[in-house]
């Protein structure tokens, strides 16, 4: 997600249906991760953002457990290759591992390719919920 101000986030987020927001704070208030899920033709979706600095903490883990509690199947975008540059220049690595090892499968097939960003579909659903 790269918006170029606040009133386009915004205006995104104001499309979302059936949102439910999760943040991860430090003592100070200050926001080190977000993440939320919401309803989008006829699916479940979640996007989950951390900062850097608790990347490895389990923070990642934690968030997805409760992005998928009570939900029989969610879906999201994951960039699949390391081709990225993060805004502080550092290479943005694919979190695609982390969710293959927290259940999610990927759907080759089902892919987002655009100017800036290509990611794989991913899925997760329910045990016995195929």
């Amino acid at each position: 997600m790269n918006f170029q101000s606040i009133q386009e986030l915004n205006v995104y987020l104001s499309s979302l249906e059936n949102v439910v927001h999760f943040l991860v704070l430090n003592n100070d208030e200050e926001v080190l991760g977000w993440a939320f899920k919401f309803s989008r033709d006829l699916q479940r979706w979640f996007v989950i953002i951390l900062s850097h600095t608790i990347h490895e903490n389990g923070w990642g883990s934690k968030m997805l457990q409760k992005i998928i509690e009570n939900e029989v199947e969610m879906t999201g975008w994951v960039v699949d290759k390391d081709l990225y540059t993060k805004s502080d220049s550092t290479i943005y690595r694919s979190p695609l591992s982390f969710y293959h090892k927290n259940g999610f499968i990927s759907v080759p097939e089902s892919r987002l390719e655009t100017q800036d960003l290509s990611a794989v579909k991913i899925i997760y659903r329910q045990q016995g919920n195929i």
